[in-house]
This record gives structure tokens, sequence and C-alpha cells, in this order.
């Protein structure tokens, strides 16, 4: 193999295994989180109260949970 070949094959395979480093850290984090969540509306006893749609390209869809005295809003 030449040196530009096994340059770009390190190059590719470093790039590679750091992006599905942080792709899979991202789905952990993601599912620990909502895990959380359920667990806090769980333990409060919250209710849904409403929805609010989506009101342009980046605000996402929302549900409106009351807890208590309080209101949590929660992307969709």
């Amino acid at each position: 193999m030449s040196k530009k070949l096994k340059e770009f094959l390190i190059w590719t395979i470093a790039f590679g295994t750091v992006g599905a480093i942080i792709y899979g850290g991202s789905h952990m984090v993601k599912n620990y989180r909502n895990q959380q969540w359920d667990e806090f509306i769980a333990e409060q006893h919250c209710m849904v109260v409403g929805k609010q749609p989506s009101t342009g390209f980046f605000s996402p869809a929302q549900t409106i949970y009351r807890c208590g005295n309080s209101l949590y809003y929660r992307n969709d």
C-alpha cells in the first residue's frame, strides 16, 4: 500500500470511530434523560393537561404537564 492510501485509511477510521462514539453517547444520554423524566412524572403524580402545537420550523410541539402547582413543558 502506498503511504497516501495508508494515511487516508487511518484518518477515515479515526473519524468513523469518533463519530460512532459521539453518536452512541448522544443516544445513551437521550435514553437516560427520558428515563429520569418518566420517573419524575410517576413520583410526582403529574397529569397531562394539554398539548401545544409547533409554532414554527425550529419550535417543536410540546406536551404540558401539571405537577402540583407547577407546569412543565416537554418537547415532543
